[in-house]
């Protein structure tokens, strides 16, 4: 079912009404997959916003029409917020200042980077933030829509008074991609060079293993503590599969900025351009980067990006 919602997205489709029936049907399962679900939902919602906006045979919409698009996506933006609201505590991300809670010389962002119990739920929360970003995106392009008459709009809660709103999405936009930055330590550590099976045993390569106790003892009671998967086995997976797991947000990411100058627009000076470099080193990393590729910059990691997406179309993840 995931996979049938991350394909639907990737491709620009509604999500099949077999799947979007199911998640309806389904029944709330134990921790964490309950809120994966619940996720999964809200998506094939976004997705089928994304849909109705490129529907060939309507470039132009009426007022109504807008109205009602952008009251269901500031709908589906509620229900991302109360997502984020409902989570258990040990699920939130702990932001770590580097030297103080983790070596220098692990590559961050902005001298921060966040700490998870787990890949899992680092995925899960870049999933969400993905699927806002593109949320917002959708909001700004169902104001640039072809209408009647826009100036007729009432400035309710549901609707965009431009200049005031611009601001408040710039800050939303920054704040989610902060994040997604802030997660890319906890997947790479201080790797740099292609992988091997050597580093599952290599003690130079340092990671995020464990969070300092006292900020550990501070956010997580004993209960949770114990839901957290042990050291070693949390190292072997990071080491093993954290590059994959950052492929496709990161690969998203840039996507979303390419094609889209007013998302690229809101962005804080050099932000994209570290994306871009942490995306190159993914690449690097799993043996993915094309050493005869003749191009750099800008221009490579963003054409890398989009070629991720259209491999990666039938994959689950944002």
């Amino acid at each position: 079912m995931h996979l049938e919602i991350s394909s639907a997205m990737r491709r620009k489709r509604p999500v099949p009404s077999a799947v979007t029936s199911s998640l309806e049907k389904k029944v709330p399962t134990a921790m964490p997959y309950n809120l994966s679900d619940t996720l999964d939902g809200i998506v094939a919602a976004i997705a089928g916003i994304q849909a109705a906006l490129l529907e060939p045979s309507k470039p132009r919409r009426s007022d109504q029409a807008q109205k009602v698009l952008m009251t269901e996506a500031k709908r589906i933006d509620g229900q991302l917020l109360t997502w984020a609201r409902s989570i258990p505590r040990h699920w939130k991300p702990l932001t770590l200042v580097s030297g103080n809670d983790f070596l220098p010389s692990i590559p961050n962002y902005m001298d921060l980077c966040d700490g998870y119990p787990s890949c899992q739920i680092a995925n899960i929360w870049n999933l969400w933030r993905l699927q806002r970003l593109t949320l917002v995106k959708l909001i700004l392009g169902i104001v640039d829509l072809p209408s009647i008459d826009k100036t007729a709009w009432p400035l309710d809660e549901h609707h965009l008074n431009i200049p005031k709103d611009l601001a408040e999405y710039r800050e939303i936009v920054q704040d989610l991609v902060d994040s997604v930055c802030r997660s890319v330590p906890f997947y790479l550590g201080n790797r740099t060079t292609p992988s091997s099976m050597a580093d599952l045993t290599n003690p130079d390569i340092l990671l995020l293993d464990q969070l300092p106790l006292q900020l550990e003892q501070s956010i997580y009671t004993p209960q949770d503590r114990n839901l957290n998967v042990p050291s070693d086995e949390h190292r072997r997976h990071v080491i093993a599969q954290g590059p994959w797991h950052l492929m496709s947000p990161l690969s998203r990411l840039l996507t979303i900025l390419s094609e889209n100058a007013t998302i690229a627009s809101l962005l804080r000076p050099g932000q994209r351009q570290w994306i871009q470099a942490q995306f190159l080193r993914v690449l690097t990393l799993l043996h993915l980067f094309p050493v005869d590729h003749d191009h750099a910059g800008d221009i490579t990691a963003d054409f890398l990006a989009k070629q991720v997406r259209k491999g990666a179309v039938f994959m689950s993840g944002p």
